[in-house]
């Protein structure tokens, strides 16, 4: 699964991402969902659908999320905001 690099974006210690996502039909008909998550298993990913909104993914991989999506779908993401682990 590909991975997205965020640490232009976030620093190491963010445990949390909000992210805006946009999707596009790449074919007629195709089916907009895709996951999103970081470390871990697939079976922790976010379910997105639909052309756009914002999630949430706890960054359990610092700086990285990964994403899997149909190749009939253009996916871009976007941080938005993080949240820092607290001590």
């Amino acid at each position: 699964m590909p991975d997205v690099d965020l640490s232009d974006k976030i620093p190491p210690s963010a445990r949390w991402v909000k992210i805006h996502y946009e999707m596009r039909p790449l074919k007629p008909n195709a089916q907009l969902v895709a996951r999103l998550w970081s470390g871990g298993s697939l079976d922790d990913a976010v379910v997105i659908k639909g052309e756009s909104g914002d999630v949430f993914v706890r960054l359990d991989k610092p700086q990285t999320i990964s994403y899997q999506r149909p190749v009939t779908v253009e996916l871009k993401v976007k941080v938005l905001a993080f949240k820092v682990a607290s001590d």
